[in-house]
């Protein structure tokens, strides 16, 4: 459903030092987006800062934790009666900030949340995506990776397991040709995501495969400044992300650009195979990954609960990976452009965050999402927001559509 109800409130007290400050805001916003409740009680209280109020109140928004406490009583910004400069001298009760600036945040947070969270609602309920061509280059057999390409009018896409190149493909599945990335041997390549370093915009290719979860915890990062269709090559440097426990199988990579981390979400099953495992999420700062041959150290962050999706999915169970239990497992992910939604599919179907201010992506993808109408591709590998409202599929296969979900 919508909005459901809103309530704002201010109420003040006189403080032992004798001035007077908003004391309390509360405030109370009840939504359903995809079957997932957002039902908040945000208390921010005298002692936070007028600069703290935005963040908190979308933190309180976007999600169903309370957030309230006082901490210890801030000290008034003028405390002297006598200033050291000879200037006329101030009491506390002057450096209160007016209601109207506070109220104005609130107000503010709680727009802006309230329009993420309507994205998020059309994202998972705009229904069937559409055919809006097939891939024309017969070379592209096992599509995995994808993404919006700046460069022109479509995207850039890889193949799974394949030599170290790249894909021009068109809004349509028109062949644009492919551009092989100069002096980089690789050994399964997985996913795509798209990187701004300092200003410039960076295709960075995922060897993260790992089936059998017995290669080394270091995975290489082929990282290419993005190329302009018909580039002879491409150069690149590669960094390499290291679990903290050992080796994992993985086919999704994202890249936060606010907090400028790399983040990876897991593909696991059980060892003799037909138990979903929980995904895992890991996270790590990409400083210092203009540097080639750096490390970059993964941190545990926490797990999606895929077989509770799968539960909770209307159509996983409709998709042959079923047969042996594992349509739940995680195939590709990608973020909007703009950074405020988070698309993840699986072999049967897709998911959707709206990533709150002040909060990570990898603290998003622990949280719950709703689920979105997924593509009906047998081996759905890849998945790239066109734009800040949609995304488009590709499957593994010769000459298979492009699917986009409608506008």
């Amino acid at each position: 459903g919508g909005l459901a109800g809103s309530r704002l409130g201010l109420q003040y007290r006189k403080t032992a030092a004798g001035h007077r400050s908003p004391e309390i805001i509360d405030t109370c916003l009840d939504r359903q987006v995809g079957g997932v409740a957002h039902p908040t009680t945000l208390t921010v209280c005298k002692t936070r800062t007028v600069g703290n109020v935005k963040s908190l109140a979308a933190a309180a928004l976007a999600s169903s934790v309370l957030i309230a406490g006082c901490a210890a009583p801030q000290r008034p910004v003028f405390e002297s009666t006598t200033p050291q400069d000879g200037s006329a001298s101030r009491s506390p009760s002057e450096t209160v900030s007016p209601t109207s600036t506070l109220e104005s945040e609130v107000t503010e947070a709680i727009d802006d949340t309230t329009a993420l969270l309507n994205r998020l609602e059309r994202l998972c309920n705009v229904g069937n995506p559409k055919v809006a061509g097939s891939l024309e280059n017969g070379e592209i057999v096992e599509a995995s990776g994808m993404v919006r390409a700046t460069t022109h009018d479509g995207f850039w896409v890889l193949n799974d397991g394949d030599d170290a190149r790249i894909f021009a493909v068109g809004p349509a599945g028109e062949n644009r040709g492919s551009i092989p990335i100069a002096g980089v041997q690789l050994w399964d390549l997985e996913d795509m995501a798209r990187w701004d370093e300092n200003g410039r915009t960076q295709i960075v290719l995922a060897d993260i495969g790992d089936n059998g979860s017995n290669r080394s915890p270091s995975h290489p990062l082929v990282i290419v400044e993005e190329p302009e269709v018909g580039a002879v090559s491409a150069d690149a440097r590669v960094v390499f992300i290291v679990y903290p426990d050992g080796a994992h199988n993985a086919e999704a990579l994202l890249i936060d650009t606010e907090t400028n981390e790399v983040v990876v979400i897991t593909k696991e099953e059980s060892a003799g195979g037909g138990e979903l495992l929980p995904a895992q999420v890991f996270a790590g700062s990409l400083d210092g990954a203009e540097t080639d041959g750096i490390e970059i150290q993964l941190r545990f962050v926490g797990f999606i609960d895929i077989a509770a999706l799968r539960e909770k999915s209307s159509d996983t169970k409709f998709h042959p990976g079923e047969l042996r239990g594992l349509s739940a497992l995680v195939t590709a992910a990608d973020i909007s452009p703009d950074g405020r939604l988070i698309a993840m599919r699986t072999y049967g179907s897709v998911w959707a965050w709206a990533r709150r201010s002040g909060t990570s992506v990898a603290e998003t993808l622990i949280t719950p999402p709703c689920e979105a109408e997924p593509p009906f591709e047998l081996q759905g590998e890849a998945i790239a927001f066109v734009d800040n409202t949609r995304w488009a599929t590709l499957a593994e296969g010769s000459f298979v559509s492009l699917r986009l979900s409608p506008a």
